[in-house]
């Protein structure tokens, strides 16, 4: 059992993908217990921890705060990667109401991480949380189970109505999978057809190509390429190549990272989430249709039965 942070500030700049805010956030090193966000451009910010109980929305994204001002967008994919390196010490300052984005995944934060390294800092810090009991969470239409074990596994499927993604499964073993190579590089994933709903919503002012896969579910029309054009300053020309694009996955990289990468991503967010309890979790998880609404109900469910509660 260790307590673990980084060895030296790291940096991060981009844009959110929900509010489009140009942001800039340091990872900072602390040698107190717990993983802290603090808001550098609210004047006396208190520092936000991270807990299940801390999260005030979670629709399409999670969201950090103690209340409707100081708040953290989109913190699941930094999460992620802080749960494969162990660290639960650390202090994230950002200039904005949104982590960047990035290229949609974990895996530049990883690596950055790998580049700057970790630094156990206490051997006397409860960092590891065994599952004692069956916990099931169930909504009618997510469903989350964990029985004891003693490794961190999880199998994961989704089931989406539309046939170019339908059924998908995938599996991760702390200890029989290597996180960079089979979980970290999966993108977040959009249908083209929510596109025009995001954009009339005003919920995703920073997506773009280079930080997302595009699911080609549908046929654009003209008045649809006009408004994606016209949102996200694209070329026409550009939106008439993607319409005509025989390929199903649309994203700057042409094709996907890894086998099942959508999937892959609902099991990268599902760590990030699980990872609000700041403590590596031993147990056998089975998720069918996770989102973080039950991502993070779930988390809660951990913690009260942590506390003997129900």
């Amino acid at each position: 059992m260790a307590g673990i942070t980084i060895r030296s500030e790291i940096v991060f700049e981009g844009y959110g993908l929900h509010t489009g805010c140009k942001t800039r956030c340091i990872l900072k090193p602390s040698y107190e217990e717990g993983i802290f966000f603090k808001r550098v451009d609210i004047k006396d910010s208190r520092l936000i921890k991270v807990d299940p109980d801390n999260i005030i929305d979670n629709k399409r994204n999670t969201i950090l705060g103690l209340d409707s001002n100081n708040l953290v967008y989109t913190i699941e994919h930094f999460l992620s990667a802080f749960w494969a390196w162990g660290i639960n010490s650390l202090i994230v300052e950002v200039d904005s109401p949104e982590l960047p984005i990035l290229d949609g995944s974990s895996l530049p934060i990883y690596k950055k991480i790998e580049e700057t390294g970790v630094y156990k800092y206490s051997d006397n810090y409860n960092d590891i949380l065994f599952i004692q009991e069956e916990i099931v969470y169930d909504d009618g239409f997510s469903y989350i189970k964990v029985e004891p074990y003693n490794e961190f596994e999880v199998t994961l499927e989704i089931e989406y109505p539309q046939d170019i993604i339908g059924k998908q499964k995938c599996f991760f073993s702390e200890r029989k999978n290597n996180y960079k190579q089979s979980v970290a590089p999966a993108r977040t994933f959009v249908l083209l057809s929510e596109i025009i709903y995001l954009i009339d919503n005003k919920l995703i002012k920073g997506g773009s190509i280079d930080s997302a896969v595009i699911v080609k579910d549908i046929q654009l029309s003209e008045e649809q390429k006009r408004k994606i054009s016209e949102y996200f300053n694209l070329d026409l020309n550009y939106l008439n190549e993607i319409d005509s694009y025989s390929k199903l996955y649309l994203s700057k990289e042409k094709n996907l990272r890894i086998e099942n990468e959508l999937c892959v991503h609902k099991l990268l967010d599902f760590i990030g989430d699980l990872y609000l309890i700041n403590k590596k979790i031993k147990g056998k998880f089975y998720v069918y249709r996770p989102g973080h609404k039950s991502n993070v109900e779930f988390a809660k469910l951990i913690k009260r039965k942590q506390k003997g509660g129900k």
